[in-house]
This record gives C-alpha cells, structure tokens and sequence, in this order.
C-alpha cells in the first residue's frame, strides 16, 4: 500500500501576541490545555508526530500547559485545516498538524479550500521525508520490473482526490511509467490504509496456507471517554470506525474462505446493555456490532456458517487505562463499577477466550444469532 508523509505545523497567526498582552505569558498558559489537530487518524505518521512532540512540548512553554492531541479527519486533512483557520480561537492554544501541499492547493484554486496560508505562522516540519511505495507481502511485488508485469493493477491506497501526496503522486505513477495501479482513495490517513493492507495480506495468508478458514474472532475495539457537549466528530469517527468498520470489514474478507459448518464470533460489549455516562460513542458502536450478529447470523445461515457475540463486562485488560480519564479518576470509576459485579472482580481475559472456544466449537453447534454475556451478572442481574 502507498504510505506517504509530508507534514506542516501551523497556529493561529493572532494567539502569540494575544498570550504576550496577558500579564505573562507564563501566566496566560499555566493550567491551560494546547490542542494539537492533526488532520488524519490515528496510528498514522502525522499522528505519531504529533504525539511524540506533544510529550515534550509542555517543558518547553511557559506555564507547562496540558497538550491535547485531537484527530480531525476528512479530505485529505482539509477539514482540520479549515478548522483551524475558521474555528478555532486565535488565542495560541490550537496548533494544526496537516499536509504542507494544501498551501499548493491553494495557489492552484483546489475547491474546499477555505483558509489564506499566509495568515497561518508556520512552526516547523518534525521530518524531511521522501516519498515511497510500501507494498505488502501478499501483493508480491517485489521490484518495479515485477509491478510493470503485474497482470492486475495493484491496489494503492489514497486519502483524498487531487491531494498531492498520495493521490496525485500515485496517479503520476501510474501515467509516467505506466505502472498498473488501482487508486483507492478516501482513506483518512496513513493507518487506515495500513489496516485495510493488513486485512488483506492476512486473509491472503490463511488463503495461501490453509486454503480455507473455519473459525473467525473479530475483537476490536477503542473508547475515548468524554460527556456528550465534549464528544468530537473526529472521536466518533475513530471509535466507529476501529470498532464497527474494522469487524465490518474483516468478516467481509472472511467470510468467502468460510463454509458450512465454520463459525464467526463478534465482540461486544455489555455497554450494548447498560448505559455508563461518557461512554455514549462506545457503547453506541458496540449496541452496533451487536446488531450486525443478528444480520449476519440471518444471511449466512444457508451458508450453514454461524454468527455469535460475546459480550465481555469488565475485565482486567490495559483497555480501561486508554480512556483518556487520569489516574485518579479512572481509579475512582473503576471501584464503583466494581461495587456492582455480582461476583465481587473483574473478570480475566483466559475467561472470555474459553467462552469464545465455547461458542466457536461445535458444542454450540445450535446457537447463532445469540450473545454470550461473560460479565460476572454485571449486565443481567
């Protein structure tokens, strides 16, 4: 898959002399947060840039203020771009994090374009970058004399139509040197494309070696906690798209290796069951996954293939600490979700595997459609 990364730093012009007039700069940032947004997902380079910068940057402004790192995906990182020049304050506490090119973008009249980049002051660039192809193992591509004999066009990955990099970088590929390339664009960044790359090599993988798969345990799954009025479109999207699209996709890749008589399990949650406040986003794309177990289990019946959920409740996983909730807090929520376990713990991760063994065997060779609660009578007691 193609996997370019050219990045720009830019803030709001206006918020470095706004600091400077309160009574100290220093003063101005202290117990404040500085939102960095980057304009694609998470997982990808712009995001690790982000993110390694923004572990250091408190100590080197004055005041130590929080750095917030936020995703705001869409359109090649446009969206971002146009938030923060739009949007955002021009207090100096939002930086935006996206693609250098847009500026081009905007000299050559591409539509969207809703910002004037010489009213941005440019920080920085974290790299020097050089732009690469990455192809993966199941594509089989291992120079360029065997691409220009590919007898399919290779699948490239794309985050927006008329973007510079990888887009239109792709395209001159493919017209330069008449390579076979499929652009798949609309990614919203780097580490979607990756997950889309890593769905396919591994389902080529099973393919090459087994020739079929029989069991599937689809088990995604991420939560940013954050009360109704703080939720972002960009936290939406992430959570929907790792915990629902990502199952969503894998099943699909899946499920033509699959026969009579194999078996799917989807994770879910008990959030599907019980309402938990600032978790609305979460529970809402696991109630999600629940719901497509019943499709599923409806469409591949005749198939003789079998769909179930398992719906962990609260287990001892490192999942809890990446919430986003500070220590404090998160201890305090976890001792009252505690006090209602029926049971008296937190369950263990060996506990909802030997459940899902249970579901995928052929001791459960009548039940589809259903979910299997394993949460100590947290939801059903």
């Amino acid at each position: 898959m193609l996997h370019f990364l050219c990045t720009l730093i830019v803030i709001v012009a206006p918020g470095l002399a706004y600091a400077s007039e309160a009574s100290s700069v220093e003063n101005f940032y202290r117990g404040k947060n500085v939102r960095v947004v980057v304009g694609f997902s998470a997982g990808g380079g712009f995001d690790t840039y982000a993110r390694a910068l923004a572990r250091h940057m408190s100590k080197h402004i004055p005041g130590g203020p929080g750095v917030v790192v936020e995703n705001m995906t869409g359109a090649g990182s446009l969206i971002a771009a146009n938030h923060v020049f739009k949007v955002a304050k021009p207090d100096g506490l939002t930086i935006g994090h996206f693609i250098g090119g847009l500026f081009l973008g905007q000299v050559l009249g591409q539509p969207g374009i809703e910002f004037d980049a010489r009213k941005f002051e440019f920080i920085g660039a974290p790299i020097s970058d050089h732009v690469v192809c990455a192809m993966t193992k199941a594509s089989g591509i291992t120079s360029v004399d065997r691409w220009m004999a590919s007898k399919t066009p290779i699948k490239m990955g794309g985050i927006a139509p008329g973007t510079s990099t990888p887009d239109n970088a792709t395209r001159i590929l493919k017209t330069a040197l008449g390579l076979p390339i499929q652009l798949v664009t609309g990614y919203k960044g780097t580490a979607d494309v990756r997950l889309a790359a890593d769905v396919e090599a591994a389902m080529g993988a099973v393919r090459d070696d087994f020739g079929k798969l029989d069991i599937l345990f689809a088990n995604a799954g991420v939560g940013r906690a954050a009360p109704l009025e703080s939720v972002t479109e960009a936290q939406i999207d992430e959570q929907l798209s790792i915990n629902f699209k990502g199952v969503f996709l894998t099943v699909q890749r899946a499920v033509p290796m699959m026969g009579k008589g194999s078996s799917i399990v989807l994770n879910t949650s008990f959030l599907d069951e019980v309402g938990i406040p600032g978790l609305s986003i979460l529970a809402a794309s696991k109630a999600a996954v629940r719901s497509l177990v019943r499709t599923l289990a409806a469409e591949l019946a005749p198939r003789g293939i079998r769909v179930n959920g398992i719906s962990p409740g609260l287990i001892d996983t490192p999942f809890h600490g990446k919430l986003g909730l500070p220590p404090e807090q998160l201890g305090q929520v976890a001792a009252a979700l505690g006090a209602r376990i029926p049971l008296g713990r937190f369950g263990d991760a060996a506990e909802i595997a030997k459940a899902v063994a249970f579901l995928a065997s052929d001791n459960a060779s009548f039940a589809t459609g259903s979910e299997l609660a394993v949460d100590g009578g947290f939801a059903q007691v």
